[in-house]
């Protein structure tokens, strides 16, 4: 189950960008919808966390800088993230996969709202066109380094 709480420094004014949503199925720690990774233009980050003792998610939040926010403005508005599916099935493992994952990433601007659905994300894997792999590493990275 998602967190309700809502985020503490929550405004009108900072507007979300856009978010990572995940969708846990199947033998995964915490089943359920998940905020992976939430930008709003003043580079605050929202994401859920699975709580340590209960099976549920636990938001938290941290900043990063406008020049971190531009990085992730740019690598969107790339073209070949522009050219990417709307969907990016499961990848072949070679075995049964019982946890599921999708994501779905959505940028907003004034005339720019995109959603792409990636099921059963594997990170770093060369399958997916360098658009989404390049945003997907970098929102990673900055995701690592601030908790």
């Amino acid at each position: 189950m998602a967190s309700t709480r809502k985020s503490k420094l929550q405004s009108k004014t900072d507007p979300v960008l856009f978010d990572i949503t995940g969708n846990g199925k199947g033998a995964v720690s915490v089943p359920g919808k998940h905020l992976i990774f939430r930008l709003h233009q003043g580079g605050r980050v929202e994401y859920d966390r699975p709580h340590r003792y209960e099976r549920r998610f636990v938001r938290r939040e941290y900043k990063i800088s406008p020049e971190e926010v531009q990085e992730i403005i740019e690598l969107v508005e790339r073209p070949e993230f522009l050219e990417l599916a709307e969907h990016y099935p499961s990848l072949p493992r070679g075995r049964r996969c019982y946890a599921v994952t999708n994501i779905a990433i959505k940028y907003k601007s004034q005339n720019y709202n995109r959603r792409i659905t990636i099921s059963d994300y594997q990170g770093g894997a060369s399958s997916y066109p360098r658009g989404l792999s390049d945003l997907l590493q970098k929102i990673f990275q900055i995701h690592i380094k601030n908790h």
